[in-house]
C-alpha cells in the first residue's frame, strides 16, 4: 500500500481565479477557413452563472488525492484496477479491492459505490466508460454523459457534497481527448442546473496533456463573464445535447433518464 498525501480543497483555486484558455486563436482560422456561419453557436445556451462557477474547480493532479466527500474510479465492468487508476488501488489499500470484488461487477455508464478505505475521500465511486467507435459515435458518446452523470447521481443520493472526477474517458478505449472533456464538462453543468442545490464542489483533478483540453473546455460551459459567455457562442459545438447533456437523435428522442431519488430529467418528445 502505497499513501496519498492529502490535498485540502481549500487549495484548490477557484474557477475565477484560474487562467483558462478558451482556443480562440485555435479557432479562429478554422472559422475563417470554413466561413462565417458553419458551426456558430447563436443561442446562450451556457448562460454566465456565478453561483454555478463557485462549484466547480480544475486542479492540476490526480482526483484521488483530494479532501473531498467522494472520488470516481474509472474502472472495468469487473471492477478491477485500470492501468491509469492502479495508484487509486495502491492508496485504498487491499480492503477496495476486496470490497469491489463482492459487488458483482458494473455496466458500462453505470455507477458503483464503496467505501474509500485509506484515501483521502469518504467514499469511492466506480463507474465505466465506454469503448469509443467513430461509427458509434453517439451511442459512445452518451454512454460517457451516463456515466459521469451516474457518479453525479450516487454521490447526492448519498447525501454527499463534494466530489472529484478524473477521466471517465480511459485512453485504452480510444476514446478522442478533447471531445470527451466537452462530453465530461458540460454533463456536470447539466447536472448543476437541475440540482446544484444538493452539491457543494465538483473538482475536475486533470493530469497530463489532458488538463489544456480541460483548460479551453470549462470557460465555454462554465464562462466566467458576460465576454466569455459572447465568446463561447462561436467556439461551442453544434450540438450540446438536451437538458441533461445527451445527445438526442430525433426519431429516438422519447426516452426519460432517472435523476438522484427519483427525480426526472424532461426530455423531447
Amino acid at each position: 500500500m502505497k499513501r496519498v498525501n492529502p490535498v485540502a480543497l481549500s487549495s484548490v483555486p477557484l474557477l475565477e481565479d484560474l487562467y483558462l484558455t478558451s482556443g480562440e486563436d485555435e479557432f479562429e482560422a478554422e472559422y475563417a477557413e470554413h466561413g462565417a456561419e458553419e458551426g456558430l453557436c447563436k443561442e446562450i445556451r451556457f448562460p454566465f452563472d456565478s453561483k454555478l462557477n463557485s462549484k466547480v474547480r480544475l486542479y492540476k493532479g490526480v482526483p484521488w488525492a483530494l479532501q473531498v466527500d467522494a472520488v470516481v474510479n474509472s474502472t472495468t465492468i469487473h471492477l478491477d484496477q485500470t492501468d491509469e487508476y492502479k495508484a487509486l488501488y495502491d492508496g485504498a489499500g487491499p480492503g477496495l479491492q476486496e470490497e469491489c470484488a463482492a459487488l458483482g461487477g458494473c455496466k458500462t455508464g453505470e455507477a458503483r459505490m464503496t467505501n474509500a478505505h485509506n484515501l483521502p475521500a469518504s467514499k469511492v465511486i466506480h463507474t465505466v466508460g465506454p469503448r469509443y467507435a467513430l461509427r458509434y459515435a453517439t451511442a459512445a458518446e452518451n454512454a460517457l454523459c451516463h456515466a459521469y452523470r451516474s457518479c453525479l447521481e450516487a454521490l447526492v443520493e448519498e447525501g454527499l457534497k463534494s466530489l472529484s472526477v478524473g477521466c471517465i474517458h480511459l485512453k485504452s478505449k480510444g476514446y478522442p481527448r478533447n471531445e470527451a472533456a466537452h462530453v465530461a464538462v458540460r454533463t456536470v453543468r447539466r447536472f448543476l442546473e437541475k440540482f446544484g442545490d444538493k452539491v457543494d464542489v465538483i473538482v475536475f483533478a486533470i493530469s497530463g496533456p489532458d488538463y489544456s483540453h480541460f483548460a479551453k473546455v470549462l470557460p465555454l460551459y462554465f464562462p466566467r463573464s458576460k465576454a466569455e459567455e459572447d465568446r463561447a457562442q462561436k467556439l461551442l459545438p453544434e450540438n450540446t445535447g438536451n437538458e441533461s447533456g445527451e445527445l438526442v437523435i430525433p426519431e429516438r428522442d422519447i426516452r426519460v433518464a432517472s435523476g438522484p431519488r427519483g427525480a426526472s430529467w424532461s426530455l423531447p418528445g
